[in-house]
């Protein structure tokens, strides 16, 4: 990890939500990052505006690189943003830095479009959001999943009471 260390620092400063950590001890970042690894699926996170755009698309854009997070550490640290991407391994044929809770991918731009497997709104979120968001994910055509996920624990979001599935069916 050491190697990689300037480029994991310079990625994960990319995301505003970590800068603080960073300024103020990016070891734990850094041991995080080596201790929370990938087994299969990543995460991308963003906001529901740029997920606008990388639905239609069915790409990420960037203006450096691509960086996709062991779920693990999405869950630790990346929470407050409102999307997460769960993208599968399995299709990408692009060449990366694995480090091992962060992979980056050294190209500006990356169909997803046989990787995408799910999206995850994080909450809490407005219920138009979640409804939009909704929407979003069924326009593009694709078996893509949507769900809601609740940071209370013990409360899964599978529970169709809770699920923001049940709050979109209602409005229809």
């Amino acid at each position: 990890m050491n190697e990689n260390r300037e480029q994991v620092i310079k990625v994960l400063g990319r995301f505003r939500y970590l800068c603080n950590q960073l300024w103020s001890n990016p070891d734990i970042l850094i041991r995080d990052i080596g201790d929370m690894p990938s087994y299969g699926d990543m995460i991308y996170p963003c906001d529901v505006v740029e997920l606008r755009g990388i639905l239609k698309d069915l790409s990420i854009k960037d203006r450096e690189s691509i960086p996709f997070f062991s779920i693990k550490f999405a869950e630790k640290y990346l929470k407050r943003f409102s999307v997460f991407l769960v993208v599968s391994n399995k299709n990408l044929c692009y060449d990366c830095k694995d480090c091992t809770g962060l992979r980056i991918y050294p190209i500006k731009s990356m169909d997803i479009g046989d990787s995408l497997k799910r999206v995850i709104i994080n909450d809490p979120i407005s219920p138009e959001a979640k409804k939009a968001i909704f929407e979003m994910v069924s326009e593009i055509g694709q078996n893509v999943e949507c769900s809601v996920s609740n940071s209370i624990p013990g409360i899964s979001s599978i529970n169709p009471k809770l699920s923001a599935n049940n709050i979109h069916n209602e409005k229809k």
